[in-house]
């Protein structure tokens, strides 16, 4: 039962961090995640 205590707590904290700070990591996130996507793109796309 412990185990599965933990994991619902941190299942439970982990969408807390994602409600508070969503925006701000979705927003850091597509300033990184575009700029590899593009690369691999770009990569593809010369190969």
């Amino acid at each position: 039962m412990s185990v599965i205590t933990v994991m619902v707590l941190t299942v439970v904290v982990v969408a807390m961090i994602h409600v508070t700070y969503g925006s701000f990591i979705m927003n850091s996130g597509k300033l990184v995640g575009f700029r590899r996507v593009e690369d691999i793109n770009d990569d593809s796309l010369s190969v």
